[in-house]
């Protein structure tokens, strides 16, 4: 068996993949919470709307930041706010004006997840450290959710597909006849 080169070994250990796990973390979690009312082919569908999103803003900030690990943890920065914010809205939707329309109470909901980005972002930028600990940190608590998330499905469907010999989304239980109309039966 062939080995790999050193400078290949290099480039995968630099590979920064977790913004993109980071950004499938959401869809693999509400799939797991849900996974008796959601088809699979749904889930695989908002898991690649996902991460194209992610490849997106990954695109747009390579433009302005040079440096992967920075950009590698900008984007974890973007996609944890973008995926936390309605979390944060329905804490503060109560201290809102009750006649706000709801464009207005998003335009005043945004402005402290705005300040928060802006100000975490350009410490990011401006930080001369090797940030490469903290990479490892996130990363590791990245993969941690994800696999968490992941063994839980593969569990379930390897349960479902054990016990009774057919998936859980094949639907092989015939319609009730009180649903039938009865001028339709033979």
């Amino acid at each position: 068996m062939k080995k790999a080169s050193p400078a290949a070994m290099a480039t995968v250990r630099k590979a920064r993949i977790y913004p993109f796990l980071f950004s499938a973390y959401p869809v693999l979690f509400l799939y797991l919470k849900n996974i008796r009312e959601v088809l699979p082919i749904q889930a695989l569908l908002a898991l690649a709307i996902s991460l194209c999103v992610a490849g997106f803003f990954w695109i747009v900030l390579q433009l302005a930041v040079r440096r992967t690990g920075k950009r590698a943890l900008l984007l974890f920065l973007i996609v944890l706010i973008f995926h936390s914010y309605g979390l944060y809205f329905d804490l503060i939707l109560g201290w809102l004006p009750v006649d706000l329309m709801p464009l207005q109470a998003h335009a005043i909901g945004i402005v402290l997840p705005a300040v928060v980005f802006f100000l975490l972002a350009r410490a990011l930028l401006r930080s001369g450290e090797n940030l490469a600990k903290l990479e490892r940190i996130v990363q590791l608590a990245v993969i941690l959710l994800v696999s968490w998330n992941l063994l839980g499905i593969l569990v379930h469907h390897g349960r479902s597909y054990f016990s009774r010999g057919r998936l859980p989304w094949e639907n092989t239980r015939p319609a009730p006849m009180a649903l039938c109309p009865t001028s339709l039966l033979p």
